[in-house]
């Protein structure tokens, strides 16, 4: 059987260490939130480092789309590697509630990333 890998992961991956080579780790994550975040938003940025914050509402940047955030939220996890077994129904129907900025985003993460 034949491996697939997704290329976009590694160029992420690539682009993400280069950049936080200097830097500490919550900035690494804050800035693979702010790729995939952007990737999926309804909103697109030149460089959307500079325009998204931590304080940016999500459900104003995907415009109340729970999918697209879906969307972003999987390819986090699948770049951070985290679990997606505790992944619960409430996340679907209540995303921007649990999550409200990105900076909520990146401490959910941050954490997940301490538990593992």
């Amino acid at each position: 059987m034949v491996n697939v890998y997704d290329f976009n992961y590694f160029k992420t991956r690539k682009e993400v260490k280069e950049t936080t080579n200097k830097r500490n780790h919550i900035y690494e994550v804050y800035l693979t939130t702010v790729k995939y975040v952007h990737k999926h938003s309804q909103m697109t940025y030149d460089n959307p480092v500079e325009y998204l914050t931590t304080n940016v509402e999500l459900k104003k940047l995907f415009n109340g789309d729970e999918v697209q955030f879906s969307k972003a939220f999987d390819d986090l996890m699948n770049y951070w590697e985290i679990n997606m077994g505790w992944k619960e129904e409430t996340l679907v129907n209540e995303a921007f509630n649990k999550f409200p900025t990105i900076g909520h985003l990146c401490s959910f993460i941050d954490e997940k990333i301490k538990d593992s």
